[in-house]
């Protein structure tokens, strides 16, 4: 892919050096994946972002990792940042660890570090698992795993995570005087975590997979892919 500019703004107005990276449309299955390769040496760290983000937290990591020579590989999950957002497409934990996998295997990185930020701890845990041979070492960032039951969501997210509160989550988004957030009762995050959170309705993310069912989906018609 090419670029005009070498520097690429950002929402907070900040740039990044495009020219530090090389980036790639990897294809999953029929879908697109959007990574960044920084050259350097291995092991590469393999950073991925968690929920609602995407590969732009580490604007700022990245390049120091690059300039100390290790290699680096940044990548959006499908239904986030630069990847494709399919809407019929069953966003499950297995299909996180099909999209590290596919960008490990299209680069040719390996072994590699992988760098974990919240929902995708999960992942990089049972990737790692299942793929020892192909892992140097596992970092793991403000993350979590397995069933977790006194886990509790932030108030907002289980306002945009459960289905019975489609049709407010949808009257919020709609241009009017300013309402009230309503205020929720916490409740424990379910080992069947099929949350997509608030990314549907808030623009920010996709999905937040289950921490250990790799076959959890979420409700059909609910949640849906965004930019």
């Amino acid at each position: 892919m090419e670029l005009d500019d070498s520097r690429l703004t950002r929402g907070d107005n900040t740039t990044v050096d495009t020219s530090e990276f090389s980036e790639h449309r990897i294809e999953r299955g029929a879908h697109v994946i959007y990574a960044r390769h920084y050259a350097g040496t291995p092991p590469a760290f393999v950073l991925m972002h968690g929920f609602p983000d995407n590969l732009r937290i580490y604007d700022s990591i990245a390049p120091l990792l690059a300039s100390a020579g290790r290699r680096v590989v940044a990548f959006d999950f499908l239904g986030y940042g630069g990847s494709d957002k399919p809407v019929d497409y069953r966003y499950t934990s297995a299909g996180l660890e099909d999209d590290l996998q596919a960008v490990v295997v299209a680069l040719g990185v390996g072994p590699v570090v992988p760098v974990a930020h919240d929902a995708s701890g999960p992942t990089a845990i049972n990737w790692a698992l299942a793929h020892p041979q192909q892992v140097g070492a596992l970092a793991l960032l403000n993350t979590y795993y397995d069933a977790a039951p006194t886990l509790r969501f932030p108030e907002f997210i289980s306002l945009f995570a459960d289905p019975g509160y489609t049709d407010l989550a949808a009257a919020r988004r709609r241009p009017g005087p300013a309402r009230l957030a309503p205020r929720l009762p916490s409740s424990p995050v379910p080992a069947r975590c099929t949350a997509s959170a608030a990314g549907a309705r808030t623009g920010t993310g996709a999905h937040h997979p289950g921490p250990v069912r790799r076959d959890a989906q979420r409700p059909p018609g609910v949640y849906g892919p965004h930019a």
